[in-house]
């Protein structure tokens, strides 16, 4: 998401450059230093820009707001392009409110992604640890929906879908990329069983991002470094609970999820024994 202080420090360069917000909101700054709010939705089908005003004649917020206002007719089926050439106000642009029989009227274009997916994540979350579900719940709201979310599903192809992953990857979660389009996939299989999607792009755009650069944490084989990683552990300032697991750690040597389920009734404070079960 874009800031004030990273607006305010914007400088112009050789070429246009887009600033992305959330939701298809960004700011298009030229060579000449204008700076411009568009939105980009799909609507028929077809990706379109709305343009918002100028900044700083708009800031961030009062362009935030006009986004969620032409989000808000998107929902409804209405085209906002269409409705200011109509004459409506939208996006803070236009001459006002005009006659219902003069308003676009909504289309009857299918579900949105968000719909589905939410369909899908639903008879999913019985099948599924309530961790998991929570998990792709939040890569569907952070990362999917701003992009998609609002796109009937049938709409949903291979450019549409690398939009989302490219977003990912310029926001530097290259290994998130991978998982996003799982999901994207798991979605778009769902619609297609159900009859409201003709294809699954996902497999289409499999070799369009690049793979993460592996980064790999070798074990420390040295005294130097075993040391250095006990002094930052003396040194954490965590919570009680965080320090007391950092420091249990080297000495009983298990993975972090088992000790995190540590219990009092599995220690023998006199003979200082841990005895956890089996599980």
């Amino acid at each position: 998401m874009l800031t004030d202080k990273e607006l305010r420090a914007l400088k112009p360069g050789p070429k246009p450059k887009m600033h992305y917000d959330q939701y298809g909101l960004y700011l298009e700054h030229r060579p000449n230093g204008a700076k411009w709010w568009r939105w980009r939705y799909r609507f028929g089908g077809k990706e379109k820009l709305l343009s918002l005003s100028s900044y700083p004649d708009v800031p961030l917020k009062e362009a935030r707001l006009r986004r969620d206002e032409v989000r808000l007719l998107l929902s409804k089926g209405i085209d906002p392009a269409e409705a200011r050439k109509a004459g409506a106000k939208v996006g803070g642009i236009g001459k006002g409110i005009v006659s219902p029989e003069v308003m676009p009227q909504p289309s009857a274009e299918g579900p949105t992604c968000r719909e589905v997916a939410e369909d899908w994540l639903t008879r999913f979350a019985s099948t599924r640890k309530e961790a998991t579900v929570e998990t792709i719940r939040g890569r569907l709201k952070k990362h999917i929906y701003p992009v998609i979310g609002d796109m009937p599903v049938a709409d949903v192809d291979a450019p549409a879908a690398l939009g989302v992953l490219r977003r990912v990857e310029a926001a530097g979660l290259g290994n998130t990329v991978k998982r996003v389009r799982i999901v994207i996939g798991q979605v778009m299989r769902f619609a297609v069983a159900s009859g409201l999607a003709k294809h699954n792009p996902t497999p289409d755009i499999v070799d369009a991002i690049p793979p993460a650069k592996v980064q790999h944490h070798p074990a420390p084989t040295t005294p130097q470094a075993v040391g250095a990683i006990l002094r930052a552990v003396e040194g954490c300032e965590g919570t009680a609970t965080v320090r007391a697991a950092l420091r249990l750690g080297p000495l009983v040597f298990v993975r972090p999820g088992e000790l995190r389920q540590m219990c009092w009734e599995q220690i023998d404070l006199e003979d200082a024994v841990w005895t956890p079960p089996p599980s």
